[in-house]
């Protein structure tokens, strides 16, 4: 539900999406980021910017890649919003 509502306001704002890129050099004095494609790492992107928000690729944690019980079927452990228990 959230990665809905996050998908709307992008495109209400016209914001470009990058997925399945790495970040993997900054030239600050250019303002451009180089990334690479995580389905080919020889593919690299460069990108010049004036604001960049960059999330770094997220993974199940090995303790919990291991312990399959723990976890739903995307490899998330299930907690409660209120108490992240």
């Amino acid at each position: 539900k959230y990665a809905d509502a996050l998908w709307k306001v992008c495109e209400k704002r016209d914001l470009k999406v990058n997925l399945r890129r790495n970040l993997i050099e900054i030239i600050p004095e250019k303002k451009k980021a180089i990334f690479e494609n995580l389905d080919n790492p020889d593919e690299k992107f460069t990108y010049e910017y004036s604001f960049m928000n960059v999330t770094p690729p997220m993974h199940t944690p090995k303790v919990l890649k291991e312990n399959k019980e723990l976890t739903n079927e995307q490899g998330f452990l299930c907690v409660d919003k209120d108490t992240l228990r």
